[in-house]
């Protein structure tokens, strides 16, 4: 017999078959939730880190074991530098201990761990009422049905913004302190002298004097001429006097500088050195020597012949070479005077052009020369009668490099050149010419 239920009877069963769903798919959401927990808190950790940040270890752990925690990433706190040591202990212990060191603590809602500051409770956890010892608590009444109108979704939005903001202001302050030298009014009687500009090291260069010494090597010849017809004689001896670097010159000056300008004086001891070199040979023999054995004579008439009787013999060649190879050198002390004018001037370096005349006196003279003879004969200088007194001219540029308040190094090259004959009487005119260089040390007063 079949039975036919009602409309409404059908609707009571349908609605019934949909609270069993509710009811079966809440307990498998709480009942996940609740095995995630039971999973932390048996799932254990070894740690050991020293010097890490807490933010780290949070990462390191939401990784390494699926925890899904929800903090503020931007608070400073998880920044905190810290050393961490647990051994076999729970992942929610672990969790536990972390937080407490950036002053925070955490709740489990639903699936997460949510981090927040010890003074703060979050807002989706209410707050458990505090029951007074009065208080009794009134049964509650649980109803067998549960009716779920709809199922609700919850979604959680992680927002983490990190602003880093940093402003570095360096401010340096320089002090400089000037002491000024004091000046006694009276010092025994007589007022202190200062110099003009005592604070300025260059004062010294730009006024007053100076003296240094120096030490160079000259590079000389002479220049020979003939006089009257002797042109054979001045090419031989032009030939035979070679240049020579091996000139020296030590001197002693002292000049006073005024800006830009100075003028000195100095005194000079030069050696001049110059090779001589002239090879001759001499050849003798070689022939027959005729000689006159007897003689006589006839008369013939008027006229007288005269008879000869006559021998011959022969001289072998005999030749002898002479060879000259040393050095002339003529010594002199200078008396010089010059002037100056510095195209740069600066306080590290001054470059300059530079003009004197000295006079010479002739100290000592050694060597050889050639003299008018039918061989060209080689004389000694000591058979010579030389000038004692000579003039020289000089052209130069020079530089002044400064070591310190005091002293400065001193190069110097330039030309020089003899304006008299090296020998008073002879068949040629000499004079000396050539180069030199020198260094030498200032110092200013």
């Amino acid at each position: 017999m079949l039975k036919i239920h009602s409309k409404g009877a059908i609707s009571n069963i349908i609605g019934l078959i949909g609270c069993l769903l509710s009811i079966i798919i809440l307990t498998a959401v709480f009942g996940c939730s609740t095995l995630l927990a039971q999973a932390n808190n048996t799932v254990t950790v070894s740690v050991n880190v020293k010097g890490v940040r807490i933010s780290t270890l949070l990462n390191s752990l939401q990784k390494d074991y699926n925890l899904n925690l929800s903090y503020n990433a931007g608070d400073s706190a998880f920044n905190k530098i810290v050393s961490y040591e647990a051994t076999n202990k729970p992942v929610d212990k672990v969790l536990s201990d972390l937080v407490k060191l950036s002053g925070h603590q955490y709740k489990i809602i639903d699936n997460q761990f949510v981090i927040f500051p010890s003074q703060e409770i979050p807002a989706t956890i209410a707050p458990v009422p505090l029951l007074s010892k009065k208080t009794t608590r009134q049964p509650e009444t649980i109803s067998d049905t549960i009716f779920v109108d709809k199922i609700v979704q919850k979604t959680d939005t992680l927002i983490r913004i990190d602003t880093l903001i940093r402003t570095d202001t360096i401010v340096q302050y320089d002090t400089i302190i000037v002491y000024r030298e004091p000046v006694p009014e009276k010092v025994k009687g007589k007022i202190k002298s200062v110099r003009t500009d005592v604070f300025n090291d260059d004062a010294r260069r730009n006024e007053g004097w100076a003296f240094g010494i120096a030490y160079g090597k000259l590079l000389t010849d002479y220049k020979v001429t003939a006089i009257s017809e002797e042109k054979e004689l001045a090419n031989m001896i032009d030939e035979s006097e070679n240049w020579s670097f091996r000139g020296n010159l030590l001197s002693m000056n002292a000049f006073y500088n005024y800006h830009r300008f100075k003028a000195g004086a100095a005194i000079d001891y030069s050696n001049i050195t110059n090779k001589f070199t002239f090879d001759k040979v001499i050849s003798s023999g070689g022939m027959f020597d005729v000689d006159t054995l007897d003689t006589y004579y006839t008369l013939t008439g008027i006229d007288t012949n005269w008879v000869y009787i006559k021998d011959s013999a022969w001289i072998p060649l005999d030749q002898k070479t002479y060879i000259y190879d040393q050095f002339n050198s003529l010594s002199y002390i200078d008396f010089q005077l010059s002037a100056a004018y510095a195209f740069i001037h600066n306080r590290s370096i001054e470059m300059y052009l530079q003009a004197g005349i000295s006079m010479n006196l002739l100290v000592s003279a050694s060597g050889s020369t050639l003299t008018k003879t039918t061989d060209y004969e080689v004389i000694d200088f000591d058979k010579l009668a030389f000038s004692k007194v000579n003039y020289t001219i000089m052209f130069g540029i020079g530089a002044r490099y400064k070591l310190n308040d005091a002293f400065d190094i001193n190069p110097e090259i330039y030309y020089l050149g003899q304006l008299k004959d090296v020998y008073e009487s002879t068949m040629v005119s000499k004079k000396m010419h050539g180069a030199g260089f020198k260094i030498g040390i200032l110092y200013y007063l």
